[in-house]
């Protein structure tokens, strides 16, 4: 075992063993999945009711804890007393639900765009609820409603209309207000009765988790919004142990709502800190330059399992302005030199290395990938589902998500005075959930591929589609209108890699890695060193995210008036890097 690599291992027993309240700083490629999963088996509950909840962001990374304690023969310790789920998932079912008045049957949603009739209305103008922003205010966790943005479908149905926004704000708030008397809570509506739990019965709540718990995980704290900080700090007031799991280097979530001071103020607060420095993932180069990237003097972390590497591949680039890339001397594709890269200096034994290519917003993307500006526009998501079926390299939750949209459209046909979710319209009419699931398939695999105007066909399929003994027989249906707005994959068929932007790939990884950096003032504030905003760190901690998602190597794509002066940047605090000239 190399110095470098047993330095890392005595970090991560050092996790694993210390008592909490702690806080475990991890850099990218950690290993901290694996700590937090050895410290659930190597300190089991040691009373009934002393369980440990193993609490993160994600279902992959719910799933992962999961399946790492089931492969280690401890399937106990993923059952009572225990809990291991997500955040949402933990307050909701703690926080939350055990509160809520009788007889209410309580449902947490996704997003209000699982209820298809959860709309403000004034007259014939319809805005769906899902395009209001609900947020909690960071200083006094009193709720804030926001209109969708001018340039928005929805935006420009409000700015028609003769109502101020004002009163679209008023009556989203009535309309969700209707939806919470039904049960229906989304994760804004949990925190915020969560929050009003506690200030009603802070000691009730609180005992209630204390009693459970000996020790509750948090781990990617960095995307804690302010209000979920509060609540894990009423917990750390009130002596539940706390283990906090963070890189704040890598919070990236600032419009939602995260904040790194408050994050460190919590670090602050809890008994000892834990660095692990020891990165599993990437090569020296890729740490090297990650260091640049970050704010104070931290030095590189270490590369524990890779002692060299390819260097940092600088391509100019010719950005066009519609997601048309190439590279500016050759005129090949960026996707396509970046595979053929990928093939010459990835270190991974597959012949067919994994590739992903990361913008900061979706309308850098090739035309190809480009999400639809308006996610509430009901023809655009049954674009987007059935092109998910039609890749045939979508995972199983992402088909189960492409179903549950047609399903919606089905319902809305059938049923078209009906609301609700997908199982109550199941219930009221006496359908089948199966067979409700086999048509939603069906009419996603017999649909021709979306264009601009694709709406009337998809109307002219269902007019003729099977209609269940329950639908009325006549009467006026739902259709569909509007158009498609843009494809809608975050994957291409014909391209061995995938196309997505930071934020959608932060926790995962591959071994080849293209950045698109075509906004000259965050370069700019990469190199002169001079970040002070809030705006300015969050673009640097978001470019940090991207370069460390890279295994073997990383490409810059970069305007190619910026080449030399990034290349001697580079070089002057050796990192590695070549400018790809053909």
């Amino acid at each position: 075992m190399s110095d470098d690599l047993a330095v890392a291992v005595a970090q991560q027993q050092q996790a694993i063993y210390t008592r909490a309240p702690l806080f475990v700083q991890a850099c990218p490629g950690a290993g901290k999945t694996h700590v937090i999963v050895s410290r659930h088996i190597e300190h089991p509950a040691s009373t009934l009711r002393g369980g440990r909840a193993l609490i993160s962001f994600t279902r992959n990374a719910r799933d992962q804890m999961n399946a790492r304690c089931v492969a280690a023969g401890h399937p106990e310790l993923t059952r009572f007393p225990h809990f291991i789920g997500t955040l949402d998932a933990f307050i909701w079912q703690f926080m939350v639900l055990p509160y809520l008045p009788e007889p209410q049957i309580a449902r947490r949603i996704e997003s209000w765009r699982n209820l298809p009739n959860a709309e403000a209305k004034f007259g014939n103008r319809v805005v769906p609820l899902a395009a209001f922003d609900f947020k909690l205010n960071s200083s006094t966790l009193t709720e804030i409603v926001a209109v969708p943005g001018a340039q928005t479908p929805a935006g420009r149905t409000i700015s028609d209309s003769p109502y101020a926004p004002a009163q679209w704000i008023a009556a989203a708030i009535r309309c969700r207000d209707h939806w919470l008397q039904h049960g229906y809570y989304t994760g804004h509506e949990v925190r915020l009765q969560a929050h009003r739990n506690l200030r009603r019965a802070p000691l009730h709540v609180l005992e209630t988790l204390h009693s459970r718990f000996s020790e509750i995980v948090i781990d990617e704290a960095q995307d804690c919004s302010v209000a979920d900080l509060e609540l894990f700090e009423a917990m750390r007031r009130h002596g539940v142990p706390l283990m906090v799991v963070a890189d704040p280097d890598q919070s990236i979530y600032g419009w939602n709502g995260a904040d790194v001071a408050r994050l460190l103020r919590l670090r602050d607060d809890l008994d000892a800190t834990v660095m692990l420095s020891g990165n599993r993932r990437s090569t020296p180069p890729i740490c090297a330059l990650a260091a640049t990237i970050r704010t104070g003097a931290r030095p590189p972390d270490v590369s524990v399992i890779r002692t060299a590497g390819a260097p940092i591949h600088l391509v100019p680039t010719k950005f066009g302005n519609v997601g048309k890339i190439s590279h500016t001397h050759t005129g090949e594709s960026l996707l396509d030199l970046t595979v053929r890269l990928a093939t010459v200096f990835s270190d991974t034994t597959d012949p067919d290395p994994t590739v992903m290519l990361l913008a900061r917003k979706h309308t850098q993307l090739p035309p190809a990938v480009r999400r639809g500006e308006n996610d509430s526009n009901p023809i655009t998501r049954l674009a987007r589902a059935h092109q998910t079926l039609h890749f045939g390299v979508a995972e199983p939750f992402e088909l189960d998500a492409a179903c549950r949209q047609a399903e919606h459209v089905l319902l809305r046909h059938w049923y078209p005075k009906h609301s609700g979710s997908i199982p109550e319209i199941c219930r009221e009419n006496d359908l089948s959930p199966a067979t409700l699931r086999r048509h939603a398939y069906a009419l996603l695999a017999h649909l021709p591929a979306p264009t601009k105007n694709w709406a009337a066909q998809v109307n002219a399929c269902l007019k003729t589609w099977w209609r269940p003994l329950t639908a009325p027989p006549t009467g006026p249906a739902r259709t569909l209108g509007g158009y498609v707005t843009a494809a809608t994959s975050s994957k291409r068929p014909d391209a061995p890699a995938t196309l997505t932007t930071v934020h959608q790939a932060k926790g995962t990884e591959a071994d080849a890695v293209c950045v698109l950096m075509d906004d000259t003032s965050v370069l700019r504030t990469w190199l002169s060193g001079t970040a002070t905003t809030t705006s300015e760190l969050e673009e640097l901690r978001t470019f940090y995210v991207a370069v460390t998602r890279a295994r073997s190597l990383l490409v810059l794509s970069l305007p190619e008036d910026t080449i030399d002066t990034i290349h001697g940047f580079l070089t002057q605090r050796h990192v590695a890097a070549k400018v790809v000239e053909s």
